[in-house]
């Protein structure tokens, strides 16, 4: 027996020693450091003839902690990672039946334009979907985005309806999420998305009402968040989860404990929680790159609010277990726009040299913007992933920083890992 290469080892506050395999998500805690070492010294030595493995051994290897002399551990991580990335058994679309959008924020990367998805594309739509589930899709995944996708909620309305209904003909099983910014709820929309199964939502308060209001201002330039605060009370009793979503960069990151305490206001009546988010230099035009925190910055930050029911997005990958970093690896995952133009990437959206192909002419493709995230492999033997210990966990990490910005920033530290560990499994 040898020691997983997956094994991530750390020192505890009280001198234990916990244990992490980031492939079979296994914790194992020690009394020291040097106990860890000689139980894993002992685990590997053969056993004599006649002599059985050692119940600590065996326990080891149940976990995933230890593995087989001829077991090729990356092997088996392709395995995994190759049949999530082929799979036709699900099919994950977030559409955007506009780019429009009421509200003016300064660090939007999307180049704004008026207009809806027609009938026309949106019949296009749904038939792409029920050929999918003729392929084999089992699992359809269906995210609303924009633009303000509440701008127009007939095409939601219309398009998730259909779509249901092809889904239950296939014996499949549908999800559906949608991104908004919240000013435009009514309980008649609320309840056009309980009506649809629309059961999570997320909207973004970036920060209290002053700095909110500075960054996430209606078009004529008001201020949205009082009114999206008071449209969170819809959703009491209907069901559908809320997550607040608080972009974090250094001259609002002091509203967050004040923004949980509002979040936390409105519980039990709606199923809410509050989650941060690293706002990055993603637009050209963006003049504000000098108020982004640094990697580490924002790890001190989580380190500071960071709370069991509050994982920002990498624990929550973390926590899922995932066998790729982002859906854009994934072959049968796209973002629509109102045109019917298909994206790999959310960042892309809008641009017309990344369309990948167009409903109303599937046979004319863009592959060089498929296999930048479809082909990329992290088990390449150059590449600087292929030997650390957290692949399981980012698989490269994000292929949209890896060609844009030239690298990519490592989204797992052991600092971020065994805060996770510590907040998830051992307390």
């Amino acid at each position: 027996m040898k020691p997983s290469v997956f094994n991530f080892a750390y020192e505890r506050k009280d001198g234990s020693c916990a244990v992490f395999n980031t492939f079979s998500r296994a914790v194992v805690v020690f009394d020291s450091m040097e106990q860890y070492r000689e139980t894993f010294r002992q685990a590997c030595t053969a056993p004599a003839p006649g002599e059985t493995v050692c119940g600590e051994a065996a326990a080891l290897q149940e976990n995933g902690l230890l593995v087989a002399d001829e077991l090729d551990e990356l092997d088996v991580l392709k395995y995994f990672h190759y049949k999530a990335k082929f799979s036709n058994e699900s099919l994950i679309l977030t559409i955007a039946p506009t780019m429009q959008c009421n509200f003016a924020c300064p660090y939007c990367y999307e180049k704004a334009r008026t207009g809806h998805m027609s009938t026309e594309i949106q019949d296009a739509l749904v038939d792409y979907v029920c050929e999918k589930l003729e392929q084999g899709a089992r699992d359809v995944d269906l995210t609303w985005y924009g633009g303000e996708p509440l701008l127009y909620p007939d095409v939601i309305d219309r398009v998730t309806g259909r779509i249901a209904g092809a889904v239950r003909t296939a014996n499949a099983k549908l999800g559906c999420t949608m991104v908004t910014n919240g000013s435009l709820l009514t309980p008649d929309i609320v309840a056009m998305l309980q009506r649809n199964e629309i059961n999570s939502i997320q909207i973004t308060l970036d920060g209290m009402a002053e700095n909110h209001n500075a960054r996430r201002p209606f078009r004529n330039g008001g201020g949205s968040f009082d009114r999206i605060v008071s449209n969170l009370s819809l959703f009491a009793g209907t069901g559908i989860r809320v997550n607040v979503r608080m972009n974090v960069d250094r001259k609002n990151k002091g509203d967050y404990a004040a923004l949980r305490e509002v979040v936390d206001g409105l519980r039990p009546q709606v199923e809410i929680s509050l989650y941060p988010a690293l706002v990055e230099h993603l637009n050209a035009d963006d003049l504000r790159s000098d108020v982004y925190l640094s990697g580490s910055e924002y790890e001190a930050f989580l380190r500071d609010c960071r709370g069991a029911e509050h994982l920002d997005a990498d624990e929550m990958a973390l926590a899922n277990n995932r066998r790729y970093f982002c859906t854009a690896e994934l072959d049968n995952c796209f973002v629509v726009d109102e045109l019917g133009n298909f994206y790999k990437c959310w960042d892309e959206i809008g641009r017309p040299e990344l369309v990948c192909f167009n409903l109303l002419d599937r046979e004319r493709v863009n592959y060089s913007a498929i296999v930048r995230y479809v082909a990329d492999d992290p088990f390449r033997e150059d590449s600087r992933c292929r030997n650390c210990c957290f692949l399981p966990l980012c698989f490269g990490g994000c292929r949209y920083q890896k060609y844009y910005f030239g690298g990519v920033k490592c989204s797992f530290t052991p600092e971020s890992v065994s805060a996770f560990v510590e907040s998830k499994y051992l307390t």
